[in-house]
């Protein structure tokens, strides 16, 4: 895999040599990285992508459910990972290795033992954890909040969601986090408390809630964490394509409406094309120039997540400047990557 992945065009690598690989790396982290030190690569590697990508493969069991040795688990990656040509879960775990452990080996069954040693030699002498390679990686950490329901049992009414949100937001709060992403929602209907909360119980004793019923939930909720928000003085970012003019002028007649900023989030494990696909679309239907561009995630794969979307925003936008659509000067289409990546972050 040489350096030039996943950009086709002289625009592309242009735009990428000449203005991505120059700009301060700003990493949006959701949550807090773990500081304790790996004992091995395969701690270090097999995220919850890679462990989907061997169970599509057809691993055991054994090396699915923690039976298996963590040396088990790395030749079974390494036996997998070659027949996965075209997803981008091939090219992430062979950034990951160049990047972190200057490992440019082919993952597969005959350097795995070579891999296993490379990699463990330098986690061994330089105490390699989650944190050291998030913070090693970054020029600047901009610690994310989200809000999830999820099955948290503290919550059995809206009232118990708004002091379960206040708690989780003191916390993050205490972790040096001043941002918020929730996602847009072009859909939004005007909150209303009373039916939010019969909503939010049908929710929890799992019975069936239709679409508008969620959309109104929603709604109330959204309305809930831009009042955290604005009290706290936080930004709250909106991830997605949709035009949040709606719910921004509720917030704002409400009294409501915090610091914003527009961010399109988006997911690195999906086919590069699709991915590409989708960056035009938010340009086409939007202002691209005037937004930030990003992944937000949570795991040890973010710096090379980062990377592999910068590569595949340039192969997207040095497309419409090989076809003659961008008329200005190149010197103007980097200022606009440069915006995207990193200029318009809060």
């Amino acid at each position: 895999m040489n350096n030039n992945y996943l950009l086709h065009g002289e625009s592309a690598r242009r735009l990428y040599f000449e203005c991505v690989s120059d700009l301060p790396v700003t990493l949006l982290y959701v949550g807090t990285p773990n500081t304790r030190s790996y004992n091995n690569i395969s701690e270090a590697i097999l995220s919850s992508d890679l462990l989907a990508l061997m169970k599509k493969a057809g691993s055991v069991k054994k090396i699915l459910n923690g039976e298996a040795s963590d040396y088990e688990k790395f030749r079974e990656l390494c036996k997998i990972l070659p027949k996965a040509i075209g997803n981008p879960q091939y090219i992430l775990a062979h950034a990951f290795l160049k990047k972190h452990f200057d490992c440019e080996l082919d993952i597969n069954e005959v350097n795995c033992d070579e891999i296993w040693q490379i990699c463990n030699e330098k986690i061994t002498l330089e105490g390699i954890s989650e944190a050291s390679l998030i913070y090693g990686s970054a020029d600047r950490i901009l610690p994310c909040f989200r809000f999830e329901i999820g099955n948290n049992k503290s919550i059995t009414d809206l009232q118990s969601l708004e002091g379960e949100l206040s708690r989780q937001l003191d916390e993050a709060q205490k972790r040096g986090c001043e941002t918020v992403i929730e996602p847009s929602v072009e859909n939004f209907l005007i909150p209303n408390p009373y039916k939010a909360d019969l909503i939010l119980k049908k929710l929890l004793a799992r019975e069936d809630v239709s679409r508008e019923e969620y959309s109104l939930l929603d709604a109330q909720v959204k309305r809930i964490i831009a009042a955290e928000c604005k009290k706290r003085e936080m930004t709250l970012i909106f991830e997605g394509c949709a035009d949040n003019s709606k719910m921004l002028g509720y917030l704002d007649k409400s009294g409501l409406l915090p610091r914003t900023a527009n961010m399109l989030c988006f997911d690195v494990a999906e086919d590069p094309a699709l991915l590409e696909a989708r960056i035009l679309s938010c340009a086409r239907s939007g202002v691209l120039g005037s937004v930030i561009c990003t992944v937000a995630d949570d795991g040890v794969f973010l710096p090379v997540k980062r990377d592999y979307f910068a590569r595949a925003l340039c192969n997207a936008l040095g497309e419409i400047a090989d076809r003659g659509e961008f008329t200005s000067d190149f010197d103007t289409l980097k200022s606009l990557v440069s915006d995207v990546l990193h200029n318009n972050l809060p």
